[in-house]
């Protein structure tokens, strides 16, 4: 028979069965949950003879004589691997044939065979061909069930088909499998579950992620805690709280919420500065049970530190050790910073001896600690005993020690003692950073010796280091407080030829120059720029600027800026009142000046009483 014919003929069988697929015993019912399943289907011989038949079918699909397909022997039998791999083989010949109706229903009937044979990754290549082939998820999910109990198969072959489409990124078909599972009496095991949520996750669309969540609790899917916190820091990243308390109460109501799910959700809210919500969290805890770790009370000893609330955070150090807890190195160390920014030295150093006492050696972090917040307290002997006592207990300083050290040096106007000590780095053989550069530069700025300060911006040049935007913003600043307002545009030219543009400090820095030295032309400029190069001025700026332009007498530019203010809602402060009412004083506009003082929302300073007593009525 020819090859056309025998193509023929099968596609003849082809719409044979497709009519047959109407009739009722050729649907599957679904499988009752107790587990009952349907019998057995009709297989080719018993395994010793499985060569000799695989042998004969090669034959025909060879020869392409599918007809004699219908007179081989079948029985009941259990298929192995053997099996599998005629299917395969089957499965190719089918393929290559063109015209071919219901293919679905091949590939799933595929699918269902290697299974039953334990081939399992061959199976799951079949289910991925079905999966990108542009076919979709309900009618694949419904070739499936249709099949499944011809096969005498097992539910085994949806979760497959629900991995394939994780493999082929296919996220949403996933989870749309998972429920069609649920709807149709089958379970999801829980690896598969909390794969398809954590790949929601990771494709990142908060919509999709929520309904499954949903979903899933509502259905009782297996959902283990780890996944669910991986979504609760997932609504929090994404800045929806609401959200991510809703999943705290959803998973405290099914009692798979831990340590890690409210340190996670605490954590967020001190970062977003909810203090009080954080608070919240941190007693709910103790009330369902959850015992706090080491990291619960860092969170919220870091936040109290920066809050200037050292004190408080210590009473949680002292609550940690009643409740058999250890502070740990990142505990005191947040406590010894947070009482040197307060300025409070003789607490930070007894929190440190404290250390001591529990057996905790004193880490890098630890020290430079010390050494920036002496050199903050302008007490850079007590700093420099420090370093001296780190490296004598084998403790090397990082560049970040050094730094502190610099920036002591110059805070307390001692840039002859922060040159030694970069000369010693260097002769050391350890790289001075762009960081140790920026901060001799504004040292010397400070000072009021702005040469040399470029000096040591060249040197940084000479050596490979490119300054950046801070580093510029130093020398510039220390050249506006100098008066030197030619130098300033060169420097700021050559910034911007290197290609590092300024940002919103820098531009306030020059907008309050000019303003201050009565260069409002070029202050307006700086600030056209400013939204030119897509910034955002910010309130201070326009302030200053409006308190320049009614100085220079400029009251119509003024005044356009003032309805510019208004109609961009930006807040007037002390200052900028004191110039519009001190304006229409001036000019006798009585009523207008009594108009603004009426509309303040600030409590109005000694100088508006003076404004309106020395203003001839």
């Amino acid at each position: 028979m020819s090859s056309s014919l025998a193509s023929s003929s099968y596609r003849r069988r082809i719409l044979d069965s497709k009519a047959a697929a109407s009739h009722a015993l050729y649907s599957c019912r679904l499988p009752s949950r107790s587990g009952s399943r349907q019998p057995a289907h009709t297989r080719i011989g018993d395994t010793a003879r499985a060569h000799g038949v695989e042998s004969s079918i090669i034959s025909v699909l060879t020869m392409h004589h599918w007809e004699t397909l219908n007179h081989m022997a079948y029985k009941f039998g259990k298929l192995d691997k053997v099996h599998g791999k005629l299917a395969l083989k089957i499965l190719g010949s089918i393929v290559q044939q063109s015209g071919l109706e219901r293919i679905t229903h091949v590939y799933c009937l595929a699918a269902h065979i290697l299974i039953q044979a334990q081939m399992h990754s061959q199976a799951m290549s079949v289910l991925k061909h079905l999966a990108m082939a542009g076919f979709s998820c309900s009618a694949i999910f419904s070739s499936l069930l249709r099949t499944i109990s011809r096969c005498d198969s097992n539910p085994m072959v949806f979760d497959l088909l629900i991995n394939a489409y994780l493999k082929e990124r296919k996220v949403v078909d996933a989870s749309k499998a998972i429920l069609l599972m649920d709807d149709c009496g089958f379970k999801a095991s829980t690896h598969t579950c909390n794969a398809v949520l954590n790949a929601l996750v990771e494709v990142g669309e908060s919509k999709n992620v929520w309904f499954f969540l949903k979903e899933s609790l509502a259905r009782k899917f297996p959902l283990d805690v780890t996944t669910c916190n991986i979504v609760l820091n997932y609504f929090c990243l994404d800045g929806n709280l609401r959200k991510a308390n809703l999943m705290l109460q959803k998973m405290k109501s099914r009692s798979i919420s831990n340590v890690v799910t409210y340190n996670t959700i605490l954590y967020w809210y001190v970062k977003k500065g909810r203090f009080k919500a954080a608070m919240r969290v941190f007693k709910d805890m103790e009330k369902n049970g959850v015992e706090a770790d080491v990291y619960t009370y860092n969170i919220m000893i870091d936040k109290l530190c920066k809050m200037k609330r050292s004190v408080r955070s210590y009473l949680l150090l002292k609550r940690m050790r009643e409740n058999n807890l250890s502070p740990d190195e990142c505990t005191y160390n947040t406590l010894i910073k947070g009482f040197f920014d307060e300025g409070k030295m003789k607490l930070a150093i007894y929190i440190f001896n404290e250390m001591l006492k529990q057996s905790l050696k004193p880490s890098l972090a630890t020290y430079t600690t010390l050494i920036d917040g002496y050199c903050r307290s302008g007490v850079t002997g007590e700093a420099l005993r420090v370093l001296y006592e780190m490296q004598v207990a084998g403790v090397k300083p990082s560049e970040l020690t050094y730094s502190a050290m610099l920036n002591g040096y110059c805070k307390a106007s001692m840039p002859g003692h922060a040159l030694n000590l970069i000369e010693d780095l260097k002769a050391r053989g350890t790289t001075i950073n762009r960081t140790m550069y920026t901060i001799l530069i504004d040292g010397f700025c400070q000072l009021g010796v702005v040469s040399k300060a470029k000096q040591i911006l060249k040197s940084m040049l000479v050596v490979g280091i490119n300054p950046d935007v801070v580093t510029y913003s130093a020398l510039i600043n220390g050249m506006c407080k100098m008066g030197k307002l030619d130098e300033t545009k060169e420097i700021l030219s050559r910034m911007q030829k290197t290609g590092v543009l300024p940002n919103e400090v820098l531009y306030t820095t020059l907008v309050c120059y000019c303003c201050k030295s009565g260069y409002v032309g070029e202050a307006l400029k700086y600030f056209v720029d400013i939204y030119r190069r897509g910034l955002a001025a910010n309130s201070f700026i326009h302030n200053t600027l409006l308190c320049a332009l009614y100085r220079e007498g400029m009251v119509t530019q003024a005044e356009q800026f003032k309805q510019y203010m208004s109609r961009m809602k930006i807040s007037f402060d002390v200052a900028s009142f004191n110039c519009i009412i001190d304006s229409y004083c001036t000019r006798g506009n009585m009523h207008e000046a009594f108009s603004v003082y009426d509309n303040m929302h600030r409590k109005p300073s000694m100088h508006y009483f003076w404004g309106f007593a020395n203003t001839e009525l």
